[in-house]
């Protein structure tokens, strides 16, 4: 892609909800990002909702493939798990998915199904992408306290997934950071995002479970498709969906909860639900 000499790419103007992270500024460079950068990222989601890092990834090639393998072996456990309860018929993973009702009703302390061929699946703290210490940065710029990581997990996205599924995580003021640790087709089922479609946008009374294009009061989507190592940060509140995976690959894109310490999700991470691996 073309570049300007200030090393700005021409779809930059066009996408004013990415932000390039210089080489210099990434894990494998100085490792900080710097305070132009922060502030362009805060302000994209203040104003819009959400902000994609594209170019350098915030974290090396040795904690991205740590931790989607920490996420492989997890899944590996759970669809074991399934098999030897005979869940099969509800796992999201099932060749079959797209045919049974109740493909999204698979769901455990280890791992949940909102909607048909994905799995939300949470993982240990010490298994997780790490607290990056700019993301903390810039979440405390967004809700003006000491923030911390509160959730550690994967959204995996299998061939058989269904339709677009629309919605917003909640009120509190959080802010997820996915990134992916490998590299997948355009057509592997990569979140989209509504831009003002958060708590301060004007599009904030719109349908949380209807498209975009389709809400009364209009809008946009936007695909935040990801190469290795880039992050797309949405606030709790902003509309967001996984979108059909039309690949053959397995898609797991790594995510990570910052927030405030009194800000804890008990709707999306409920510890109330049966444990898969106590049945």
């Amino acid at each position: 892609e073309a570049e300007t000499a200030a090393g700005i790419e021409l779809n930059d103007f066009v996408e004013p909800w990415v932000v390039r992270v210089p080489a210099q500024e990434g894990a494998e460079g100085a490792g900080r990002l710097s305070a132009s950068t922060l502030q362009q990222a805060a302000e994209s989601i203040k104003n819009r909702g959400f902000v994609i890092l594209r170019g350098a990834s915030l974290f090396t090639d040795r904690e991205l493939e740590r931790a989607h393998e920490a996420a492989i072996r997890q899944f590996q456990i759970v669809q074991a798990q399934a098999s030897t309860l005979g869940l099969d018929a509800f796992a999201p993973w099932h060749a079959l998915c797209k045919e049974l009702i109740g493909a999204n009703l698979f769901k455990f302390q280890e791992a949940v199904s909102y909607s048909k061929g994905r799995l939300d699946m949470p993982l240990p703290p010490d298994q997780g992408l790490h607290a990056h210490p700019d993301l903390l940065r810039l979440s405390q710029e967004l809700f003006g306290e000491e923030c911390k990581v509160s959730a550690h997990g994967a959204f995996w996205n299998f061939p058989c997934s269904g339709p677009a599924h629309w919605h917003r995580d909640g009120g509190l003021p959080l802010l997820t950071a996915v990134t992916t640790g490998r590299s997948y087709p355009e057509d592997a089922g990569f979140m989209s995002l509504q831009p003002f479609s958060h708590a301060a946008g004007y599009l904030a009374a719109s349908d949380a479970h209807t498209s975009p294009m389709e809400c009364d009061e209009g809008g946009v989507e936007v695909s935040s498709i990801l190469k290795r190592g880039e992050t797309v940060l949405f606030l709790y509140s902003t509309k967001h969906a996984p979108t059909p995976n039309l690949s053959d690959v397995e898609r797991c894109l790594l995510y990570s909860v910052y927030g405030p310490e009194h800000a804890c999700d008990t709707v999306n991470l409920r510890s109330t639900l049966p444990s898969l691996l106590d049945l």
